[in-house]
């Protein structure tokens, strides 16, 4: 009882010095969180696919979310599922389901780090897309980041080479896919909640999942079942932080901390997976995070307005 007593005070105290941080270091602290609890949740994911199909591990994914944020949403649910877009929601969930399924897959043949750092192109894929699709700005030293971004990219993965490998391409399709999932979210944010937003994605994932599952199914034990409950909460954590990050602080300034999920990636794949990238993929990805910063500093230095939104 008294130790009980003594964790509820000491959380209670970390509590209130967070609440004396800036909303910066707040935004900061809840963004690098989020993604050391998703990258988490993408090693779990991985482990578990040495034994289970991919669509079944995005269920348990989706479907542990939708229960945890319909618990805590409660009676406040029916208010958020009100939307004045119901097309752009089904769309938007369709591509985000699709880009977590190529990106499970991509995380099953490729290293944990090269999927990443793949995935990391998302960013300036939206630079592309919002200039194509929103009518936003897009000059040419934006252009010139994308063009560094995509040639990062090449260097990761190095087509006609021995170490080319055709998976490639599936987190290089999540990464197009999440790009136009934000394109989207970034569109209905000016109408939408981000409640409103969050669930539609949670459940009509959890109804795709469930409608392609029964084909794939294979009972899980009692140890593996814990680890899939595990793994929903800790996307559904990520999620929840990200969402706290984006309302801490505006993107545009969280934006570097995204490339954290690289570190954190290639850690647990050394760690758990004996994946230790070649000299070529540090290379690659540092060329890629170098040009999404680059985009990042050009968005700092001449700001558009526009709604917040967050992608995974």
């Amino acid at each position: 009882m008294l130790a009980s007593t003594s964790l509820v005070s000491e959380i209670a105290s970390k509590m209130k010095k967070f609440d004396l941080l800036s909303p910066l270091a707040k935004g900061a602290i809840c963004i690098l969180l989020g993604l050391l609890f998703l990258s988490i949740m993408d090693a779990v994911a991985k482990s578990l696919m040495h034994r289970y199909e991919i669509m079944q591990i995005v269920w348990a994914r989706y479907t542990g979310q939708t229960l945890l944020v319909l618990i805590l949403l409660g009676a406040k649910t029916r208010n958020f599922l009100k939307t004045k877009h119901l097309p752009l929601q089904f769309a938007r969930a369709s591509m985000l389901f699709a880009a977590t399924v190529f990106f499970f897959a991509g995380i099953t043949f490729v290293g944990l780090a090269e999927a990443t750092a793949l995935l990391q192109l998302n960013p300036l894929l939206i630079t592309l897309g919002a200039f194509l699709f929103l009518r936003e700005s897009f000059g040419p030293l934006r252009l010139a980041g994308v063009c560094f971004g995509l040639i990062g990219a090449l260097i990761i993965i190095r087509p006609g080479t021995e170490v080319f490998s055709i998976y490639s391409i599936y987190p290089l399709a999540a990464a197009a896919l999440f790009a136009g999932y934000a394109l989207a979210t970034r569109f209905l944010s000016r109408d939408e909640h981000t409640w409103t937003n969050f669930l539609y994605t949670t459940i009509l994932g959890t109804a795709f999942a469930t409608v392609f599952v029964p084909f794939y199914w294979k009972m899980p034990d009692l140890l593996d079942a814990s680890i899939m409950m595990g793994m929903s909460a800790l996307g559904a954590a990520g999620q929840y932080l990200m969402i706290r990050a984006f309302f801490f602080a505006e993107a545009s300034l969280l934006a570097p901390f995204g490339y954290s999920a690289l570190i954190f990636a290639g850690i647990f794949g050394m760690a758990f997976f004996g994946e230790f990238p070649d000299s070529w993929s540090y290379i690659g990805a540092a060329v890629v995070v170098g040009a999404g910063i680059f985009v990042w500093k050009r968005e700092v230095a001449r700001p558009i307005p526009r709604a917040g939104f967050k992608v995974r």
